[in-house]
C-alpha cells in the first residue's frame, strides 16, 4: 500500500462480506491490484468475520474455561492484563463475565501473582512472546479467543513460566 499513495481500501462487512480499492492507478499498479486480487480470493476464503456478539459468547467460553482449569476463588488471586488492541476489548467483556475486581486490573502487577494476559487471537505466538519478554510474573496465563491448538501446545512446552495457554475457539 505504501507503494500507491491515495488508495484506500475499503470493506463491507454484511450483508455480503467485500473489499475494493479506490484510487488513480498506473498500469504497474493494476497489474499489482490484479495479483493482491487472486491472493485475497484464495485468502479470504478462509477468513472468518467475528461478531460483536459472537466475541461475548467466545470470552463466555474462554471465562468457563479459566473458571474450571483454576477455580473462581483461585482466580480472585489473579492479576489480568491485556495485548493492546484487541486484547483490551476481550478483556473488557471477559471481566464482566468472570467479576473481576479493579485491583486485578491495576498495574502494577506483582510479580508473585499469577498474570492472565488476554488477546484476542495467537497465529504465531510472536506478540505474546515479546509481551512475555518484558514480563516480570513468574507464572503466566495466555488466555485469548482464537488460535490453532498446535500453538498453545508449543507455547506451554516452550514457555517454563507459562502455566496454561487456552483459546476460546480453535483456528486451523
Amino acid at each position: 500500500w505504501q507503494d500507491m499513495p491515495g488508495a484506500i481500501l475499503l470493506a463491507r462487512p454484511s450483508p455480503r462480506p467485500a473489499l475494493g480499492v479506490i484510487g488513480r492507478f498506473d498500469a504497474a499498479n493494476k497489474k499489482r491490484l490484479a495479483v493482491l486480487g487472486s491472493q485475497l480470493t484464495d485468502k479470504l476464503a478462509r477468513v472468518r468475520y467475528v461478531t460483536y456478539s459472537q466475541a461475548e459468547e467466545d470470552c463466555e467460553r474462554l471465562a468457563v474455561q479459566l473458571v474450571e482449569r483454576f477455580g473462581r476463588g483461585e482466580l480472585r488471586r489473579f492479576c489480568f492484563t491485556a495485548i493492546p488492541r484487541g486484547g483490551l476489548i476481550v478483556l473488557g467483556m471477559l471481566a464482566y463475565v468472570v467479576g473481576l475486581e479493579y485491583d486485578q486490573l491495576e498495574p502494577p502487577h506483582p510479580p508473585h501473582a499469577p498474570l492472565v494476559v488476554v488477546d484476542d487471537c495467537a497465529l504465531s505466538g510472536s506478540r505474546f512472546g515479546r509481551f512475555l519478554a518484558r514480563c516480570e510474573s513468574r507464572q503466566v496465563v495466555f488466555a485469548h479467543l482464537y488460535s490453532h491448538p498446535d500453538l498453545r501446545a508449543a507455547v506451554e512446552a516452550r514457555e517454563p513460566r507459562v502455566i496454561a495457554c487456552l483459546g476460546a475457539r480453535n483456528l486451523h
